[in-house]
């Protein structure tokens, strides 16, 4: 099944893996401040709990971050390797991905 779902899967499982493992190392050794260096997000922004959190800017600066590497790995497969199913497979693990990132964040917010 993942042969004819996923793109090359001998190569895609541990590409995904080297990407988010990139992706991870730039945000915290980059990305993450840059935000507040570009003036996107505040310096000292108040402590938000509850949903409101998902609105606010440190939040929507992840969610472009997230965004873009995301947009880049999966415009990366569908020019390596296009089929059929690209973007039920990559784009939507993807987007599973991100779901649960949401939803830890929401729990904890929440709590």
């Amino acid at each position: 099944m993942f042969v004819s779902f996923f793109p090359r899967p001998k190569w895609f499982f541990p590409s995904a893996a080297l990407w988010a493992l990139a992706a991870i190392g730039f945000w915290y050794a980059f990305f993450r401040h840059l935000g507040v260096t570009v003036g996107l997000v505040a310096a000292k922004p108040p402590q938000v709990i509850g949903v409101q959190m998902l609105w606010t800017p440190d939040f929507l600066w992840f969610d472009l971050y997230y965004i873009l590497a995301s947009a880049l790995f999966a415009g990366f497969w569908r020019l390596a390797a296009p089929q059929k199913w690209w973007i039920w497979s990559v784009v939507g693990s993807l987007i599973i991905l991100y779901a649960t990132y949401l939803q830890v964040e929401l729990l904890v917010g929440l709590v």
